[in-house]
């Protein structure tokens, strides 16, 4: 991937570019998190993202003690690993965009495969770079680039899934271009979450927000 070294002036552009600003996005998170709802969020099998959401609160400084989850982390993603290079095996033509459309769990997929570093002979890097050129292309469009046997929340969760792998992509490997995506995709997602109800789709934004605010932080040291 190409290598982009860290600009101040880019992230100066979030307080003109219709960006949420850090004091928004801290005291959206803080109020949504401690308002979650537990026994929903154990329902809906969401305990990882709690965890993970948890670890990049206490990361950014914004909470000091975690929430209570019970969850083998490392031998549950261990298992998510294995499944996405099952999945990358199962692509349609080997790609993850067919036809204008993003494959289902795509965001998730390779976000497990570029964690573990498993690149399968280049499609990795390259299906990321796919799926960047398409946000960059289609802009707020492409939030709507998923198959429409999907529900509107489903389609939602696919799309904060490419957000937080963008976000984690560009602090793997230093690249700003991945940054700005997520910052435009978790601005464009903004307003739909905040007039949603569902526990599965706030906690999802909240980790793609906090993801974001985590690779800033780390990119600008």
């Amino acid at each position: 991937m190409k290598k982009n070294a860290f600009n101040l002036n880019s992230f100066i552009t979030r307080l003109f570019d219709g960006c949420i600003s850090y004091l928004e996005i801290k005291d959206f998170v803080l109020k949504k998190y401690f308002g979650l709802n537990l026994k929903a969020i154990e329902i809906k099998n969401l305990q990882r993202e709690l965890q993970e959401l948890n670890d990049n609160l206490i990361n950014l400084g914004w909470i000091e003690r975690k929430k209570v989850v019970q969850n083998d982390t490392y031998s549950h993603k261990k298992n998510l690993t294995l499944n996405a290079v099952l999945w990358s095996k199962n692509l349609e033509n080997g790609r993850v965009i067919n036809q204008g459309i993003i494959t289902k769990d795509t965001g998730e997929s390779l976000d497990f495969l570029d964690e573990s570093r498993k690149d399968l002979k280049g499609f990795t890097s390259k299906a990321i770079e796919t799926l960047l050129k398409l946000m960059e292309v289609k802009r707020k469009k492409a939030l709507k680039a998923f198959s429409q046997d999907l529900s509107p929340e489903d389609m939602i969760q696919e799309g904060l899934r490419i957000s937080i792998l963008f976000s984690r992509v560009s602090r793997r490997h230093h690249d700003l271009r991945f940054l700005n995506a997520a910052f435009k995709m978790n601005d464009w997602y903004y307003p739909i979450i905040k007039s949603a109800h569902t526990q599965k789709l706030l906690i999802i934004y909240l980790l793609a927000l906090t993801e974001q605010e985590i690779s800033s932080v780390e990119m600008s040291k």
